[in-house]
């Protein structure tokens, strides 16, 4: 997911240009918001499927589903979808669009080790974001994506200042705040749907033994650290969650 964020600045610029939805997702109704935020989820997730190598591999798709599934049919609002795609990327990448759209690498799936209670954890705590509305409230409302805007239109989105207006965006999107939040919430939902939160635990154990030497992006190089996150999701469980 490198550069994510570049080709999704690339790609939102007949989104960026229509107020109308832009209004009603704050200032509508909230049959309007949720449909506002839809329209440009659908839009940004169409772009990002057209960017990316899906996946459509029956088995893994049907286990990915079932997980998600259990964990949708927990949420209280019915009225709010979600859609899980998984790309062929081996990088360890997660990431939620607005309107419920979540992506998963091939490469995450493979440090859950295709664990279904481990998976729980990566699907809840982007499914918290999307509930949150955090992935539509922190682009829509960033300095850098207004900047990454008006570049668009003027249809100057190239070299080290867009990169860097980006690199801004990254950093505002993935707030300390947000994850741990994320993090709390995406336990309480696994749980209650009978999955184990020590695997949660485990899984970022993991994580945390294979990229302790590797500074390339990916899902977690801009979260809070995993120590500072394990440390959190020890004291949830401990609390009986």
């Amino acid at each position: 997911m490198s550069n994510f964020f570049y080709r999704l600045g690339r790609k939102t610029g007949k989104a960026i240009r229509k107020p109308k939805w832009y209004y009603k997702a704050f200032f509508g109704t909230e049959t309007e918001a949720l449909q506002a935020e839809n329209i440009f989820g659908q839009e940004l997730a169409e772009h990002m499927k057209s960017e990316f190598t899906i996946i459509k591999n029956h088995r893994l798709n049907e286990f990915v589903d079932e997980v998600g599934g259990r964990l949708v049919n927990k949420v209280k609002k019915p009225e709010r979808k979600f859609t899980f795609i998984i790309t062929e990327s081996a990088d360890v990448n997660a990431f939620a669009l607005p309107g419920g759209y979540i992506f998963l690498s091939l490469g995450i799936l493979n440090l859950c080790q295709h664990n279904p209670d481990a998976l729980a954890f990566i699907l809840a705590h982007e499914m918290i974001h999307v509930l949150s509305r955090h992935p539509l409230k922190k682009i829509m409302t960033s300095k850098s994506f207004s900047m990454l805007a008006n570049m668009l239109k003027a249809g100057n989105i190239v070299g080290h200042l867009a990169k860097q207006t980006l690199t801004d965006l990254i950093e505002s999107i993935y707030s300390q705040e947000y994850e741990l939040y994320a993090d709390r919430y995406g336990l309480l939902l696994m749980v209650s749907c009978g999955y184990s939160g020590q695997a949660c635990i485990d899984a970022l154990k993991s994580l945390q033994e294979r990229t302790q030497y590797n500074n390339a992006f990916n899902y977690f190089s801009t979260h809070p650290s995993l120590e500072d996150r394990i440390k959190q999701l020890r004291k949830e469980l401990q609390n009986k969650v």
